[in-house]
């Protein structure tokens, strides 16, 4: 678990991030081949109100974690000694309470949570959900040090062999409960896999461990990245909220497969950018000129070459929907399309992020993500009369008011 290599080795540096890049693209590819097998044989196993409720349900969990996220791994790239035993330890023993206390959370609010969304369905189902932060929080140390380290072909090797496994245990739970329950306990299962692999490709043994001041200074950064995901939360994910309460389950499995037919572009960007990205740029925190050619380089990239692929899936989106899924999840063609432009925002957005987090500066991603939740809730009354589509396109507004903002912000700080 030693530091990665310093800034002043610009060719091994370079090497890690073309690695890691690679290892990114070639993984979520692959990732993704396996989602959608996975949902093409579920969608003709289970009916669109079971992929709501699953989806629903899953989404307490993600909010409760959300909520209660302390920037823990974003620090451990950030900090100069993020990389040390010391640091790590007590970065895991953190990740571990906190795990218990969303778990519990999530107890207490599956019943309320079941009845604001007048489905009584999904209280236990919530509760089930309620095993997964523990066993997230339970994966190996060493974990914890891969991004800071550049580490990304372990990372995606993880997580691909996780979601081999995910593939016969979605299709087993579909098979044995033919309801959402299958989903929910396949991803419990998927999540003890990552449990195991991760001791077998890290095999740091963890050690409770609390030292005052490394807390101090692992906290004192997240805060900012805690606010951010509790505000990115609800400007996120809830459009996916108002579909299953106003719109109803069937509605909401549709929107689900038009999201989960975004989550590659999401992937490749969450990892490019916020698992590469940030970290590379880190590792230059003491040389701002660096930091702003690399940043033009990356600029150039999103918008020129990104912008015409954005366009062309817009173009496409129908045409997949129809060719891959049955006339069930049609609908899912209107939400697609919105969905798409609001992730090329996102994409260039999250770029912006990029240099503010590595110069130590995440109060203005924190505040790009307040506009955005505000500009969310006003796009979601005007375009919620549409439907399913309208919601996904206040996304798509509120993704464009997030990159706005920080577009005004200089990637560097003054000296």
């Amino acid at each position: 678990m030693s530091d990665a290599r310093p800034p002043g080795d610009g060719a091994s540096l370079r090497d890690l991030v073309a690695k890691g890049a690679a290892w990114i693209l070639g993984a979520i590819a692959a990732r993704q081949a396996l989602r959608l097998v996975s949902s093409v044989i579920i969608t003709r196993l289970l009916l669109p109100d079971d992929f709501g409720l699953a989806t629903t349900a899953m989404l307490l969990g993600v909010f409760v974690e959300m909520c209660a996220d302390f920037g823990i791994r974003q620090a451990i790239v950030q900090h100069r000694e993020g990389g040390t035993r010391r640091f790590l330890d007590v970065a895991w023993t953190l990740a571990l309470w906190r795990s218990f206390g969303v778990s519990a959370v999530i107890v207490a609010l599956a019943g309320p949570f079941a009845t604001w969304m007048a489905d009584d369905r999904l209280q236990t189902l919530a509760l089930l959900t309620a095993l997964m932060p523990p066993l997230q929080a339970a994966c190996s140390p060493g974990r914890l040090a891969w991004m800071r380290e550049l580490r990304q072909d372990r990372i995606n090797q993880l997580d691909l062999a996780v979601d081999v496994t995910r593939l016969p245990l979605n299709i087993a739970g579909a098979l044995l409960t033919g309801n959402a329950y299958g989903i929910v306990f396949a991803g419990i299962a998927a999540e003890a896999v990552r449990v195991a692999l991760s001791y077998v490709m890290a095999p740091e043994r963890p050690r409770l461990t609390y030292d005052r001041a490394v807390a101090g200074d692992l906290l004192r950064y997240g805060r900012y990245v805690f606010a951010a995901s509790v505000l990115g939360f609800f400007a996120v994910r809830l459009d996916a909220f108002f579909v299953a309460r106003f719109l109803g389950m069937g509605t909401a499995g549709t929107y689900a497969i038009a999201q989960n037919m975004t989550a590659p572009i999401e992937g490749i960007a969450s990892q490019l950018l916020g698992g590469l990205l940030f970290p590379y740029l880190a590792k230059f925190q003491h040389d701002l000129p660096a930091i702003r050619a690399r940043m033009r380089q990356v600029m150039k990239a999103l918008v020129f070459g990104g912008a015409p692929l954005a366009a062309l899936a817009v173009l496409a989106a129908p045409f997949v929907v129809d060719l891959l899924y049955d006339d069930r999840y049609l609908p899912a063609a209107g939400p697609l399309q919105w969905m798409i432009v609001a992730v090329y925002f996102s994409c260039l957005g999250t770029a912006l992020n990029c240099p503010l987090m590595a110069t130590g500066r995440p109060h203005w991603g924190t505040l790009a993500t307040a506009v955005r939740l505000a500009v969310f809730g006003v796009s979601a009354w005007f375009f919620g009369v549409h439907g399913a589509a309208g919601y996904a396109a206040a996304i798509a507004a509120s993704t464009f008011a997030f990159l706005v903002t920080l577009a005004c912000v200089p990637w560097t700080p003054p000296r």
